[in-house]
């Protein structure tokens, strides 16, 4: 390296060797000047993903470390519930991303036996004992719950039936 007494010469030398002013700098070596090439930065890597394969919002472009909402994240308390895709971009409020999947629908509930308080025959205690007999005769595995939905259907009250059916059952085993 050339080196001048004074930095404009040293500024002029770098100007005749091609280089614009933010190309090189000025370096100072016991009290003279001279120049050297500022060497390139090095290629940065490719940026690595913020979330899933993104780097920048699809939709507006701004990067995304600036923020997104993630489906089913919570804030304050609240889950974050998004229409159709995972993330959502907190600068245009656009949803990008993998789709959501959808929710498995429900299974229908199952039947309820429907709780009456009265009963509408005529000796329901009586009739629940001889439904059980019935039950029982023709299915010895039949379950409790079954005695009971049919003792409700012929009109017996289900506490009557219930109450009922476990004295039955007492008797049984005696």
């Amino acid at each position: 390296m050339k080196l001048y007494t004074v930095k404009s010469s040293a500024h002029r030398a770098a100007k005749q060797a091609g280089f614009e002013k933010d190309q090189y700098e000025i370096v100072e070596v016991d009290g003279q000047f001279g120049f050297q090439p500022i060497e390139a930065a090095p290629a940065t890597e490719a940026e690595e993903p913020v979330v899933g394969e993104f780097v920048h919002c699809p939709h507006c472009g701004i990067h995304l470390e600036n923020g997104i909402w993630v489906h089913l994240q919570e804030v304050n308390g609240k889950e974050i519930k998004h229409k159709a895709f995972e993330y959502e971009c907190l600068a245009c409020g656009e949803e990008f991303g993998p789709a959501i999947a959808e929710e498995a629908p429900k299974a229908a509930p199952k039947r309820k036996i429907e709780i009456t308080n009265h009963s509408t025959i005529e000796r329901p205690t009586k009739t629940v004992w001889h439904i059980a007999d019935e039950m029982v005769a023709a299915n010895p595995q039949v379950r409790r719950k079954d005695v009971i939905a049919e003792c409700v259907n012929r009109g017996i009250a289900f506490f009557t039936a219930r109450t009922q059916y476990q004295k039955w059952k007492q008797n049984q085993a005696t």
